[in-house]
């Protein structure tokens, strides 16, 4: 199944395990939608990459510079994926930060505190 249809099955059963839950659509759902959009930003992004490396490496062979602008540096997802980590008693983070998953990991956590 490709990438995006895992993602979208994803959220189909978040929505669904939530749907039980009253209270998460009170205020129209604002936690659950903002962590859906964050996802799938992020996942419409991970499909550009590709293409971006094919056409900085092409730029570079033709002798061009190549000026690649972040719309996010990932600082926000990475320092709190550093926090878990030390509040799960852990000093270093094991693997790169997934954007994608601190969306979903950031509903979860917001979703406990209430």
């Amino acid at each position: 199944q490709p990438l995006s249809a895992r993602g979208g099955s994803l959220w189909v059963f978040i929505h669904q395990q939530l749907g039980q839950l009253s209270f998460l659509f009170r205020s129209g759902g604002t936690a659950l939608n903002s962590a859906q959009s964050k996802f799938f930003q992020q996942l419409l992004l991970s499909f550009k990459v590709p293409e971006i490396e094919r056409q900085v490496r092409r730029a570079l062979r033709a002798g061009k510079c190549a000026v690649i602008g972040l719309q996010s540096t990932g600082e926000a997802a990475d320092k709190a994926a550093q926090a878990r980590s030390e509040a799960a008693g852990s000093s270093s983070q094991a693997s790169l930060v997934s954007p994608a998953r601190e969306a979903v990991e950031g509903l979860l956590a917001a979703l406990s505190k209430q």
